[in-house]
């Protein structure tokens, strides 16, 4: 499944798609300092799978799923999320550096 090191490598974005059995769809994406870049795959997790783990160290669930085709609704809804923080984190940068107007 995913793997990453201080935030580059492979991780799950969200939940999509519900089941009225309680299953939902995940995509896996690659990750650069913990941003989904590119979709990997999509897999429906069909219910929670054991604790493992040491405690209070780490632990982890092993979940249980089935390949399913990339979610693209999915993948458009990351991206336009990604680009409305792009545009809000540009345009505070934009809007901090014109610093105050100085007269003649």
């Amino acid at each position: 499944m995913s793997f990453h090191l201080n935030g580059f490598g492979t991780g799950f974005v969200g939940r999509n798609t519900p089941g009225a059995d309680g299953t939902y769809v995940i995509t896996e994406w690659v990750m650069i300092m913990f941003i989904p870049i590119y979709p990997i795959k999509s897999v429906r997790v069909l219910g929670r799978g054991n604790l493992t783990g040491i405690p209070f160290i780490y632990m982890t669930r092993e979940h249980r799923y089935v390949p399913v085709p990339l979610d693209r609704a999915h993948v458009r809804r990351v991206y336009t999320g990604l680009g409305v923080t792009a545009l809000i984190i540009g345009g505070l940068i934009w809007w901090g550096s014109m610093g105050p107007q100085h007269g003649p």
